[in-house]
């Protein structure tokens, strides 16, 4: 909530390495033992705050962090806009079943 209602000033404090590595990343360390929904939101808060934000606020940092946990193997959820694609594309393949192919009589 504070990243959508705050301004630049904020922003551009929360995308800082220091930040992103030493407060969000630190938590997803097993011994942490976070349930398995908020290591997702933190991974998510990561890879959109890498994706930019309006008003020019610089992400290079926090883009340095996801791209360093991307190449460590780390697997992203999907993001809200990804998974409603996926959805929506699955429900427009259930709702038009494949049409049978008319096989040649024997």
């Amino acid at each position: 909530m504070c990243v959508q209602n705050c301004g630049p000033s904020f922003q551009s404090l929360i995308v800082k390495k220091e930040f992103v590595k030493e407060n969000l990343v630190k938590l997803l360390n097993p011994r942490y033992n976070l349930p398995l929904d908020i290591q997702n939101r933190i991974l998510n808060f990561i890879k959109t705050w890498s994706q930019g934000f309006p008003g020019g606020v610089d992400v290079s940092e926090v883009k340095e962090v996801y791209l360093d946990l991307v190449k460590k193997g780390v697997q992203f959820p999907p993001s809200e806009a990804e998974a409603e694609t996926a959805r929506q594309e699955t429900a427009q393949i259930s709702s038009n079943p494949p049409t049978s192919v008319p096989t040649a009589p024997a």
